[in-house]
């Protein structure tokens, strides 16, 4: 049940913060009172001096009396090019195609609130192209999962950490 949770929380967190948004403002329905939208989200993108990106996306979800706030943001820097064959451990060797943004740097960080501010979930992805680091943190109930997706393990959690996940 928590795999298929943190595989379910990974796919969103991906495809929210990971996606090119290019809104500059929040997002609305026109038809509805601003009381009556159950999400909004707003992003912004900033371009670095030098190149890269820094993209910050807030957002809330309320149904009822039950609120969730939603924060994320990116920083991904320009990749740069490769002179000469890559080494042997860099990405562009690997004879497996995985997932692999198009920058040298990419850091994600993504969490959802309750209304009081306790996190619910987080999760934090890490790239950097010339180390071949790419590496997922996903933090339930106080517990960290640690996930390197270059060799797509696991790293294993205590007992007690395995307790406060199962209670």
């Amino acid at each position: 049940m928590l795999h298929r949770t943190a595989i379910s929380f990974l796919l969103i967190t991906l495809c929210v913060v990971g996606a090119p948004w290019h809104t500059r403002a929040t997002r609305t329905d026109a038809s509805l009172p601003v009381q009556d939208q159950p999400l909004t989200i707003s992003t912004t993108e900033v371009i670095q001096p030098g190149g890269g990106t820094v993209t910050n996306l807030t957002g809330r979800y309320q149904k009822g009396d039950r609120v969730v706030n939603l924060r994320a943001f990116t920083v991904k820097t320009e990749k740069s090019s490769i002179v000469g064959p890559p080494s042997p451990n860099s990405p562009e060797a690997a004879t497996e195609e995985g997932y692999q943004p198009n920058a040298d740097y990419y850091y994600s960080d993504s969490e959802m609130t309750k209304s009081d501010g306790t996190v619910m979930v987080e999760a934090v992805y890490e790239y950097e192209q010339p180390t071949s680091r790419s590496v997922l943190y996903i933090t339930l109930g106080g517990v960290t999962l640690t996930f390197d997706l270059n060799t797509q393990e696991a790293v294993p959690i205590s007992d007690s950490d395995q307790q406060r996940l199962d209670a």
